[in-house]
């Protein structure tokens, strides 16, 4: 199973993020994925509008966190981490792509990372490129420079078995280079995998 966690502070970005979603994983491939919505406090008070997204599918979850104004999603991508094992169960093939609520699924994510799971479920994480709104280079991921302000949220995907303890560190705006920099310390060049194909863009909906 792959789950697409969204930290949610832009209810008004719920919809295109939503077509795109179900724009690029074919209705057959349908059950290889979960959408998990993770509610900041501080926007609580739009359930209603978020509730009518999660009825267009039982690919939907959402989850409500007690955290409000989480800087970046943080907090929220660590809500997760330490929920989904009660509430779906813990599976050695689970996998987690955070996608934030200022961007939208690239069918490219679809056609290449879907394929990278299933050929290499053993692996700690998948990285891959990124690439600005008008589809110029942002970052070009490297298996030798796997380092703060080198890699982005939106260009991994992590093996949820290979976590352990590792967590975000909530109050550091570049917590998502620190998260993947640690991870690959621990486990190593071996157990990341590099897909070559730019399967995100940089803050698609700002």
């Amino acid at each position: 199973m792959i789950f697409l966690v969204t930290p949610l502070s832009r209810p008004e970005n719920l919809e295109k993020i939503y077509n795109s979603i179900f724009d690029a994983i074919p209705i057959n491939e349908q059950h290889n994925y979960k959408w998990v919505i993770v509610v900041d406090r501080a926007v609580a008070h739009k359930m209603n509008d978020i509730q009518r997204i999660k009825n267009k599918s039982s690919r939907i979850e959402i989850f409500q966190s007690d955290i409000r104004n989480a800087l970046v999603g943080h907090a929220h991508r660590n809500y997760f981490i330490m929920k989904y094992k009660q509430y779906f169960g813990e599976n050695p093939n689970d996998w987690v792509y955070f996608i934030d609520d200022d961007t939208v699924f690239e069918k490219e994510f679809h056609n290449n990372v879907f394929k990278a799971i299933e050929e290499n479920p053993n692996k700690a994480a998948i990285v891959f490129h990124q690439k600005n709104k008008d589809n110029t280079p942002r970052l070009v991921a490297n298996l030798d420079n796997i380092k703060v302000c080198h890699i982005d949220m939106g260009q991994y995907v992590l093996n949820l078995s290979k976590i352990g303890t590792l967590r975000f560190v909530e109050t550091d705006y570049c917590a998502d280079g620190i998260f993947i920099e640690n991870h690959f310390a621990i486990h190593g060049k071996e157990s990341f995998l590099l897909v070559d194909g730019f399967c995100s863009t940089y803050n698609a909906l700002r």
